[in-house]
């Protein structure tokens, strides 16, 4: 779906791939695991944000504009408010509450539409 409208709102069209969405998940699992052994109590947000818009995804951004949206994309959305109940990260675009991945299926089938607005994107 992504593919279908480009690359909105970059002014370089970045050849972001599977490999960077893996290495992100990898570094958030090893934080979280490393924070639950040092017993923190709060995520590290700002170390979050930093190591995926400006290290992870943000090595490959060439462009000071674009930098500084994938530093905002990182403000907005890598916060302790996207760990809330009820959180929406657009319009019908709410995370579902819980960690039942069923729950969370369903939530797919069911809450989301049918074809996304280039706004989501």
């Amino acid at each position: 779906e992504r593919r279908k409208y480009g690359a909105i709102g970059w002014t370089v069209p970045y050849e972001f791939n599977q490999s960077d969405l893996n290495a992100c998940c990898l570094f958030l699992q090893n934080h979280l695991l490393d924070m639950d052994a040092k017993k923190a109590k709060d995520v590290t947000w700002s170390t979050i944000r930093y190591m995926i818009a400006e290290i992870q995804y943000g090595g490959r951004i060439t462009d000071d504009w674009d930098r500084r949206q994938m530093i905002t994309f990182a403000e907005k959305y890598f916060t302790q408010s996207s760990l809330e109940p009820g959180c929406v990260l657009h319009k019908n675009y709410a995370i579902p509450s819980g960690n039942d991945v069923n729950a969370y299926r369903n939530a797919i089938e069911n809450n989301l539409p049918d074809v996304d607005s280039p706004e989501v994107l």
